[in-house]
Order: structure tokens, then C-alpha cells, then sequence
């Protein structure tokens, strides 16, 4: 379904951590984030299972592959953080 979305010089590939990574060469930030939310929403429309993801990019964010995944793995902790604190919120907010 990911290869549907990629270009031919895009490579999917299975990271040492079980997650699918993209690496998508003379991609920007900002659009690398635009693909992986189209991946995800056709994921979920097709299968009803919601995906988390992140990005990060060369060289802004790392000039490694091992530290890109770092880079990426530490924006999807925080946005999980994130996202657990405000559905914490909302159910406090439903008890009271």
C-alpha cells in the first residue's frame, strides 16, 4: 500500500526497530510530512487502523541514517506524550 504513494527513487524499507521508513531523497521537511499524512490517512481509510509517524531530514536534522531515525523516533515520543496528556485532559474533563 506505502509503494502506492512513493516515487521510484524513494526506498521503503523496514527499520532494526519493526517500523517502515521512508527514505526519500531531495525531500524537504515540510514535505516529507505531507507524504507520510497521505500514507497514513490511506491506512486508515483503508483498513480503520490508525498509524503514528515522524519525520526527520538530511541534513537539518541528522547526517546519518542511525540519527535520522533517532531524530524521528524522539518526535513521535513527544507527539504520543503529547497527544496521551490531552486524552487525559478530556477524560478528566467528561468525569467532572
Amino acid at each position: 500500500m506505502i509503494d502506492e504513494y512513493v516515487r521510484q527513487t524513494d526506498m521503503v524499507i523496514l527499520s532494526r526497530s519493526n517500523h517502515f521508513a521512508i527514505l526519500c531523497p531531495e525531500t524537504d521537511y515540510q514535505n516529507s510530512q505531507i507524504l507520510a499524512q497521505r500514507i497514513c490517512d490511506a491506512i486508515k481509510s483503508k483498513t480503520g487502523v490508525p498509524v503514528e509517524w515522524s519525520a526527520a531530514a538530511f541534513p537539518e536534522d541528522a547526517l546519518n541514517f542511525d540519527d535520522l531515525m533517532d531524530a524521528a523516533n524522539s518526535r513521535l515520543a513527544l507527539r504520543s506524550k503529547v497527544n496521551e496528556e490531552k486524552q487525559n485532559r478530556h477524560e478528566t474533563q467528561e468525569k467532572a
